[in-house]
This record gives C-alpha cells, structure tokens and sequence, in this order.
C-alpha cells in the first residue's frame, strides 16, 4: 500500500514525459511571461524558418520577412524533420526553454526537444 501511494505521490510531480499532452499556447504568451511556461510541453503553430543558425519559429511570416527575431523563438529542429517545412505555417510539439535565446541570443527563448512539426494547415486528403 505504502508503494502504491509513493508511486502515485511521484507520477504527480514528475514533469512531463513523453507520450503527456502539450499545453495550447500563443506564441505571444510565451515571449510576455516566459517564465510562466519554462520547460513546459508545449504546442503552438506558427512560421517556420529553417536556416544555417536561424532556425526558428515566427509570430507571422512579416516578423521573418523584416527581421524581427523577438517576435520568435529558436528552435531546436531534430535531424529526421522535413526541410520543405521550412518557409510554411506548421505545427511544433516541445519542451519551451525561457533561458535559450538562440543564435546570439536574439530571440524570445526556444522549443527544444521537438516531438512533432507537421504542415499546418493539414493537408486534405
């Protein structure tokens, strides 16, 4: 009995794992109050850009196109993603990390350890 409700106990304050739901977030919510989301599983769709140390995620596609990098996050892209993602709205699955600024140290904080980035809007079949 004593096991069972220790093993309860730590199943409820362990952080999330794989195989958890991302919590829906804004991008905006993420780079106003960082701190509220740090190392959270989080889902977001937003623009992506992969690049030779700018791979990264956009508020809009405007934000990319003028340069404004605080207006997104870095991303930590797996080697098996799809590189004709790049360029094009996506869905991104991962862990938010409010200390990692990126390349530089431009942008708002970064998604690492990415579990899904697929196309969005998904494509109808």
């Amino acid at each position: 009995m004593v096991t069972l409700l220790l093993c309860a106990a730590v199943a409820f304050i362990s952080p999330a794992r794989a195989g958890d739901m991302p919590e829906d977030v804004s991008i905006i919510q993420l780079i106003a109050t960082p701190e509220k989301f740090d190392r959270k599983f989080v889902r977001l769709i937003r623009f992506l850009c992969i690049a030779f140390e700018g791979d990264s995620i956009y508020l809009h596609r405007e934000d990319f196109e003028k340069g404004i990098p605080r207006n997104g996050l870095w991303v930590d892209i797996p080697e098996k993603d799809d590189p004709k993602l790049s360029m094009h709205y996506v869905l991104i699955e991962g862990t938010f990390d409010a200390n990692d600024h990126g390349h530089m140290g431009m942008f708002g904080g970064a998604i690492r350890k990415i579990s899904r980035m697929t196309a969005w809007p998904p494509k109808k079949l």
